[in-house]
């Protein structure tokens, strides 16, 4: 069972990634929020974000880093994408965003969870779904990479919490 949030959008490409991270719940939800300091662990997020981007609030703006490049390579930057924060819900500690577009062309969602375990452990969730005819387009080209890339943000997730004190 999980505690992502259900898909606001419909696509044909779906992938899911968890990871069990050593701390408890609350520290993992500060620094999976903390937007603003995405770049001091993120893979896809090399600089800070503008000051009007810094707050997660649902119907506002976030820049996202998007790896466009079916690779991991950390020498292929990330592109900047623009996209809207559909829900933000600290009581059960998820949020998301997606695409403005949700039309036939491109849509895209991301959503993270984090629930406890126990009082020293907690589950990490994220999924993408990507639909239209680009995003069909897109989950071929990305083909695998796409559960890579979640894996990669996520360890990252795992290490930057396990390190902070």
């Amino acid at each position: 069972m999980t505690h992502l949030l259900a898909p606001t959008i419909s696509g044909s490409v779906r992938s899911e990634y968890s990871i069990t991270i050593a701390a408890p719940v609350e520290k993992v939800w500060n620094v999976l929020t903390d937007v603003q300091k995405y770049n001091e662990w993120c893979v896809h997020r090399k600089k800070p974000l503008p000051t009007s981007q810094q707050v997660l609030v649902q119907g506002s703006s976030i820049l996202v880093g998007m790896q466009l490049s079916p690779t991991l390579d950390p020498a292929v930057k990330p592109q900047d994408a623009v996209e809207l924060i559909i829900s933000v819900d600290p009581a059960n500690r998820r949020w998301a965003y997606r695409s403005h577009s949700t039309g036939p062309i491109f849509r895209a969602e991301r959503s993270f969870a984090v629930s406890p375990i126990d009082e020293r452990t907690t589950l990490f969730e994220m999924r993408d779904v990507i639909g239209g005819v680009v995003g069909r387009a897109a989950g071929w080209w990305l083909g695998g990479k796409m559960t890579l890339i979640q894996e990669e943000m996520a360890k990252a997730l795992k290490k930057r919490v396990e390190s902070v004190s």
